[in-house]
């Protein structure tokens, strides 16, 4: 986050680009050592979940990052984990199980979005 704000005046999609590379070359030994390559229905799915569930957020939030500050990106960034369960249930109807560890987990979100809240509720 921080390097994406610092490197704001340049191209998102560029830098998107750059990182999702670097990343595939760093993973490519391991791929070559275990031999392990998708299959035809694997690699579109894998391209599909690579451009709308990695790329294209990355992508707006490279953009976005121009604009706000890097404690702010840090925050924004934390809801995606703490949404994600919402949107399983959304999707599926799944309710996940609250044990002891993951009933820290909805603290510890529900006070991420309690200070966003405050946060952003100020400015109105």
């Amino acid at each position: 986050m921080l390097a994406l704000r610092q490197l704001r005046d340049e191209d998102g999609v560029w830098l998107v680009f750059l990182n999702n590379l670097t990343t595939a070359l760093l993973f490519l030994p391991f791929v070559l050592y275990y031999d392990l390559w998708p299959t035809g229905k694997q690699t579109l799915v894998l391209s599909v979940f690579g451009i709308f569930q990695m790329g294209l957020p990355y992508v707006l939030f490279a953009r976005g990052v121009r604009r706000v500050t890097g404690h702010e990106a840090a925050g924004i960034v934390l809801l995606e984990p703490i949404l994600v369960p919402l949107w399983v249930y959304l999707a599926w109807r799944h309710v996940p199980s609250y044990q002891a560890p993951q009933w820290w987990t909805l603290v510890g979100g529900s006070l991420i979005l309690l200070g966003l809240g405050l946060r952003y509720a100020g400015r109105r």
